[in-house]
């Protein structure tokens, strides 16, 4: 009650009257002054945002009984009064963390100031037309790495760039991505020196919930461990981290959002789409190399074990 009293009074707003004193008082009935609290502190909110959000309504998308992804922003979220304050004189403990928010700063006047209209697009929507699963290493930043803008790349990082069938935050995304932003083309991003691939190389269990990522990585290596075993020592982290890629681009080729998209475009020009591509990305020189690996090709190998016959 305190925070939300706190909450309140920073953004200006009346604030609740206090509590009613619990001593003595029985558990039936501090149950009963706690709902009473709680109910108080919604009906606050409710009435505090009423009028915003009756203002905003075609700003937000309406997941209601019968929506459908996709559908469009007629206008942007704006004049919403902000729950914090930016205060200029703050300082931070860590030199990194200043460093960051003085960069943002300096990056946003330069934004304002030569590409306002990419910025005021922004505000209200997004149409990218990639989508990168990538790792989540600091080295391999993808707007950055490909001289992209703001909302050109749609992205979800993990470790080791992978694409698990059980994972719902990367399914979510394919999902979202696919249906909802219409994205045309995703890239499965390795990089080589993956501390997620070394990891799989030895024999230690990292505990869940690390394990969990480690260990569909040893599984690749088992599936090519005769090429693998092949190799020099020093060339099979990068062969592993490779072949890494290729298997999650299969995966991503085998859920249901991907094959339906697919299904409903294999007859448009260019189609069908998504298309999926393994690429892999070199921190020591900056390039990114485009496996040319035929993923079409790859998933049609595997067609009788993954293909969930969607028709369009």
């Amino acid at each position: 009650m305190q925070f939300a009293l706190a909450f309140i009074v920073a953004v200006g707003a009346a604030p609740l009257s206090a509590p009613a004193k619990t001593k003595g008082a029985t558990p039936l009935m501090r149950s009963s002054m706690r709902r009473h609290n709680l109910a108080a502190r919604a009906s606050f909110f409710n009435k505090n945002n009423e009028n915003q959000d009756a203002a905003h309504t075609n700003g937000h998308h309406n997941y209601g009984p019968g929506h459908k992804f996709g559908a469009p922003v007629t206008s942007r979220i704006a004049n919403r009064r902000p729950l914090t304050r930016v205060r200029a004189d703050k300082e931070y403990e860590g030199k990194k963390l200043a460093e960051l928010f003085a960069g943002n700063k300096k990056w946003s006047e330069d934004m304002m100031t030569t590409n306002r209209p990419l910025m005021e697009f922004l505000g209200g929507t997004q149409e990218p037309k990639l989508m990168w699963i990538g790792c989540a290493d600091s080295r391999v930043p993808e707007s950055m790495i490909t001289g992209m803008n703001p909302g050109e790349i749609f992205t979800i990082r993990n470790v080791a760039n992978q694409a698990q069938i059980s994972d719902n935050a990367v399914n979510s995304a394919i999902q979202f991505g696919v249906l909802a932003l219409g994205v045309e083309d995703i890239m499965v991003c390795g990089h080589y020196g993956c501390g997620g691939a070394k990891a799989s190389l030895t024999n230690q269990d990292f505990g869940a919930p690390l394990e969990q990522w480690i260990g569909p990585i040893r599984d690749v290596y088992r599936t090519h461990r005769e090429y693998l075993d092949g190799l020099p020592e020093a060339d099979r982290l990068n062969a592993l981290i490779e072949l890494n890629t290729v298997e999650q681009c299969l995966n991503v080729l085998r859920t249901a959002p991907v094959q339906q998209k697919r299904a409903e475009t294999a007859k448009q020009p260019g189609g069908p789409i998504p298309r999926v591509h393994a690429v892999v990305y070199d921190p020591a020189t900056g390039l990114l190399k485009d496996m040319n690996v035929d993923t079409d090709k790859l998933f049609a190998t595997y067609k009788d074990l993954y293909d969930l016959k969607i028709e369009a």
